[in-house]
C-alpha cells in the first residue's frame, strides 16, 4: 500500500494530466497485445481507471500491483514503454502513462479491445506469394476495423478512416487502400509467412483469416544439349541450385512429358521420329510462381529424319525382307543342286555295277565252252574265282562255284 504522500501525488497527477493532452484511443482485439507510445524510462507510474497499476521507480526497478497483470504487462528497459499482452476485453479502459523525467503532465489512452468472432464457415484460405513480390488480401476493412497477424494488431483503421500501423518492420511495406479497404504487403519476406485476419467493424462481427507462404522466388531455367546421336538427342533443363519446393518439368502442347521435384536439373530424350514441330518448354515452378523457356527443336537439336513410327517401321521392314529373301533363295538354290548331283551320282554308280556283272558273266561262259577236253577225254574244268567289288556280287560268286565243282564230279 502507498502512503498518504504517494496517494495524494496520484491525485495531483491525474488532474494535471486532464489538462495536458487530449484522450488518445488505442484498439486491439482479445489474445493480441497493445504497447502504450508514451514512455517511462527512469522514473513514473502506469495508472488503470485512476488506480496505480504499475510503478518504475528512481533505481528503474519495476513493480506490478495489479494481480491479473503479474504475467500480462511488461516495461521495456531501453524504450521505456510499457506493453500488455494477451488482452482480455475486460483490459478496455483509460490507461494513463506518467513520468517524472522533465515533466509533471502525464498521457491517457483509452483503450478499447474487440471480441473477434471468425466466421465459421469460412476455411481457412491460403494465400501464395514470391520473396520480393507482393499480395493483396481479398477482404476489405472500408470504416473501422483491423489486421492482425498471428493474433497480434499489425494495423488499425480507425473511426476517422485513419490507417496506423503498429510494427516497426511493417511501416513502409504495409498500405491501406480507402477506396477498396484492402490491405497490401510489399516487398514480402519468408518471415512473412503465417496467419493474417482481417476484421472489419461495419456491419458485421466476424473476421477472416488467411494463411500466406511466402516462397523464394524461382530462378529461369536454362536449357543445354547433352549428347546428339544419329537417332536421338538428349535435351537438359536445368536451375543453378535444387530448391526444396521448386518443381523441374518439360511440357509440349501444355502436355506435361516429364517432371521432378526438388531438382537441379531434369533430361528429355528426343527421337528422330517424334512430331515435334512446336516448340518444348522447359519449366521451374512453384506454388508461387513459374517460369518457362521455350525451345525450338530444329534449331537446338535438328532432326534429320523426320517423320512418324510407323513409316519408320514399314522402312525397317523393307530392309529386312530385301535382305532376308535372297539369303533364303540362294539356300534353296544351294540344296536343289547338292540333291540332284548326288542323284545322279547314285544313278551312275548303279550302272557301272550292273555293267560289270554282265561281262563277267559272259567271260565265264565262253571260258567254259572253249575248254580243252584231257586225255581221259574229259574237259579240264578250270576253277574261276571272281572278287566282287560290292559286296550285293557275292551271293553270284558261291552260285557259280558249286556249279564248277558238280561238273567237275561228273
Amino acid at each position: 500500500m502507498m502512503d498518504l504522500q504517494e496517494s495524494i501525488f496520484f491525485l495531483c497527477f491525474v488532474i494535471i494530466s486532464a489538462a495536458a493532452d487530449p484522450l488518445k484511443t488505442l484498439r486491439a482485439s482479445v489474445g493480441g497485445s497493445i504497447t502504450l507510445p508514451d514512455a517511462v524510462k527512469e522514473e513514473g507510474f502506469l495508472l488503470y481507471g485512476g488506480k496505480i497499476l504499475a510503478q518504475v521507480e528512481e533505481k528503474k526497478l519495476f513493480k506490478i500491483y495489479g494481480e491479473n497483470y503479474k504475467e500480462r504487462l511488461h516495461w521495456n528497459q531501453n524504450t521505456g514503454c510499457f506493453t500488455l499482452t494477451r488482452l482480455q476485453e475486460s483490459d478496455s479502459g483509460i490507461y494513463t502513462v506518467g513520468s517524472k523525467e522533465g515533466r509533471r503532465a502525464s498521457v491517457e489512452y483509452k483503450l478499447i479491445v474487440y471480441v473477434i468472432i471468425s466466421a465459421a464457415a469460412d476455411p481457412l484460405k491460403t494465400l501464395t506469394a514470391s520473396v520480393g513480390g507482393n499480395i493483396t488480401l481479398p477482404d476489405a476493412v472500408k470504416e473501422e476495423g483491423f489486421l492482425l497477424y498471428e493474433r497480434n494488431n499489425l494495423a488499425l483503421v480507425d473511426e476517422k478512416k485513419q490507417f496506423k500501423i503498429h510494427e516497426e518492420n511493417y511501416k513502409e511495406r504495409l498500405h491501406w487502400n480507402q477506396n477498396t479497404g484492402r490491405f497490401t504487403l510489399t516487398r514480402l519476406q519468408k518471415s512473412d509467412s503465417g496467419i493474417y485476419t482481417v476484421d472489419s467493424k461495419e456491419g458485421r462481427r466476424a473476421s477472416v483469416e488467411y494463411k500466406l507462404i511466402v516462397y523464394d522466388s524461382v530462378a529461369t531455367p536454362t536449357v543445354s544439349v547433352l549428347n546428339r546421336s544419329s537417332e536421338s538427342c538428349s535435351l537438359s533443363c536445368s536451375v543453378d541450385s535444387a530448391q526444396e519446393d521448386t518443381t523441374l518439368l518439360w511440357s509440349y502442347n501444355q502436355e506435361i512429358l516429364k517432371k521432378k521435384r526438388s531438382a537441379a536439373s531434369l533430361s528429355l530424350t528426343l527421337f528422330y521420329w517424334q512430331d515435334l514441330d512446336s516448340p518444348l518448354q522447359c519449366v521451374a515452378e512453384n506454388p508461387a510462381e513459374n517460369k518457362t523457356v521455350s525451345v525450338d527443336v530444329r534449331t537446338v537439336c535438328p532432326l534429320n529424319h523426320r517423320g512418324n513410327p510407323s513409316s519408320s517401321t514399314i522402312s525397317r521392314h523393307h530392309l529386312i525382307l530385301i535382305i532376308i529373301i535372297p539369303m533364303v533363295c540362294s539356300i534353296i538354290f544351294i540344296l536343289c543342286v547338292s540333291a540332284v548331283w548326288r542323284f545322279r551320282r547314285q544313278q551312275d554308280s548303279s550302272a557301272g555295277q550292273t555293267g560289270r556283272i554282265h561281262q563277267n558273266q559272259h567271260l565265264l561262259s565262253e571260258n567254259i565252252s572253249h575248254q580243252e577236253p584231257s586225255e581221259s577225254g574229259n574237259p579240264i574244268l578250270t576253277s574261276v574265282y571272281y572278287k566282287p567289288a560290292f559286296n550285293s556280287l557275292q551271293n553270284f560268286n558261291m552260285n557259280l562255284q558249286l556249279k564248277t565243282e558238280k561238273h567237275r564230279q561228273s
